[in-house]
């Protein structure tokens, strides 16, 4: 590591994925620190991550313990030292970290958005124009366990992808790409930070907003072939996007480039009945009875208004549709839907009793 490399990290956000990458970070002998909101599920005695590794092709569940600083308010630490400074919070909660950290003064190197969705990067620039951005997107299933954070799947698939926003910027991708290796993290480093987003954007779509409005899981949602419809198009309006503006897929960490054009394939080119039982068999048989992001946050809800990160799933492929003039209706749709039921819990009932009304409202019907 370079005598001039930053090895001063804050990681705002004490969920799951900021314990993960301050593990990975502490375990590189870097000088973390978590900032965190007051009930944050952050163990300040100290943590572990929990791994399930693929070396050579063999599956180990190494242990990785972490003890990390732990604030409150950027008061605590020393101004006149510089940090590069990783956002772990929700997307929601990016306008105010993004406002407090403008009024805390630091000495900030660079700046690295983990959140999911397009658009990060450019909210991130507008408040600081002349901080480094390096964009990256995790691929690992994470989550909060009592003894600290694991990995979930069980072959250890997925990583680390990071891409730099200016060329000039590409020897700190590679210096912060070799720390997360030490933990025997697959970490790739991209060019183009875009295509990067919108492959990872693609993964977070499938069987997920669906899911999430209807509650069922993967492997129920590609048995109706109503709903089976409105996840296709939803796809199709993204990968369509892609192609108009010449967006590539490209690869990922356990989602070779070659297997997400397979997706493509099959969301462009097959039949739904076909669609249905090769894309969906697949899904269903990888996903079991998890849910992704978006449905466990609505799943788990029960009967209380929350806030959700619709805005990163179907809302970016909107926003992204808006900004070039291209309509994408049924995405449009479910972010309406999703941020409806998300506020009005008594809606959700309906959905899920009857998951064709979904297919109705998406389309028009009667």
């Amino acid at each position: 590591m370079p005598t001039n490399f930053c090895n001063n990290f804050v990681i705002v956000g004490g969920g799951a994925i900021g314990k993960y990458l301050a593990a990975l970070l502490c375990h590189a002998e870097q000088k973390v620190t978590i900032k965190a909101r007051r009930n944050a599920y952050v163990l300040k005695s100290g943590y572990r991550l929990f791994m399930h590794c693929q070396i050579n092709g063999i599956i180990t569940h190494p242990e990785i313990p972490a003890r990390p600083a732990i604030i409150q308010d950027y008061s605590e630490l020393d101004l006149n030292v510089s940090r590069i400074v990783i956002l772990a919070c929700r997307s929601y909660q990016l306008e105010f970290a993004l406002a407090e950290l403008k009024k805390s003064q630091l000495k900030i190197e660079a700046i690295i958005p983990a959140g999911n969705g397009l658009f990060w990067e450019k909210t991130i620039g507008k408040e600081f124009p002349k901080t480094r951005i390096i964009s990256m997107v995790i691929t690992h299933p994470v989550k909060n366990i009592v003894a600290g954070v694991e990995v979930t799947h069980p072959t250890g698939k997925g990583g680390i992808a990071l891409a730099p926003l200016d060329a000039e910027n590409r020897q700190l991708c590679n210096e912060l790409a070799d720390l997360f290796r030490q933990s025997k993290i697959e970490t790739i480093v991209h060019e183009n930070y875009t295509a990067m987003r919108a492959s990872k954007l693609l993964l977070n779509l499938v069987g997920n907003v669906t899911c999430a409005i209807t509650n069922l899981s993967a492997e129920k949602l590609f048995r109706n072939a109503a709903v089976s419809k409105v996840e296709k198009i939803s796809l199709k309006e993204l990968l369509w996007l892609m192609d108009k503006l010449k967006i590539k897929l490209v690869d990922l960490p356990g989602y070779p480039a070659k297997k997400l054009q397979l997706i493509r394939l099959m969301v462009l080119y097959t039949p739904l009945w076909l669609f249905m039982k090769k894309f969906g068999g697949e899904v269903g048989r990888a996903r079991g009875d998890k849910k992704a992001s978006l449905h466990l946050v609505l799943g788990n809800a029960g009967d209380d208004p929350i806030l959700t990160e619709i805005d990163e799933y179907s809302g970016a492929v909107v926003r992204l549709g808006e900004e070039n003039n291209i309509d994408c209706p049924v995405n449009r749709q479910l972010t309406a839907i999703t941020k409806t039921i998300s506020q009005h819990p008594n809606l959700r009932a309906k959905y899920r009793a009857n998951p064709d009304i979904l297919y109705k409202e998406v389309f028009g019907k009667k």
